[in-house]
C-alpha cells in the first residue's frame, strides 16, 4: 500500500469499520492512521502494514460514510396542518 486512501479501500474490503477519512488521517475505533514519507503511522508509531494480523484487532462492521445520521424524514413545512 502506497497512500491512505490505498489503506481505506483495504479495510473497506475487509468489512472493518471506519469512523473518518479527512484525506491526511484515517480514524478506525480508537486509532488514528497517517502516513509520512511511505511509512503508516498508528497512533504516531510506526507501523508495518504488510502483516495480515495487525487489523484483527478491529471489529468488523458498518463504516460511517460522513453522513448525517439524521433517522427522521423532514418535509416541507407547507405539509404542516395549521388551523
Amino acid at each position: 500500500m502506497n497512500s491512505l486512501s490505498e489503506l481505506r479501500d483495504y479495510l473497506l474490503k475487509q468489512e472493518i469499520a471506519i469512523k473518518e477519512f479527512t484525506g491526511w488521517q484515517l480514524k478506525v475505533g480508537k486509532d488514528t492512521w497517517t502516513m509520512s514519507d511511505g511509512v503508516f503511522y498508528k497512533n504516531n508509531h510506526p507501523q508495518s502494514v504488510k502483516q495480515k494480523n495487525i487489523f484483527d484487532s478491529y471489529k468488523k462492521g458498518k463504516t460511517n460514510d460522513n453522513k448525517s445520521t439524521q433517522t427522521r424524514n423532514w418535509r416541507g413545512i407547507s405539509s404542516r396542518n395549521y388551523k
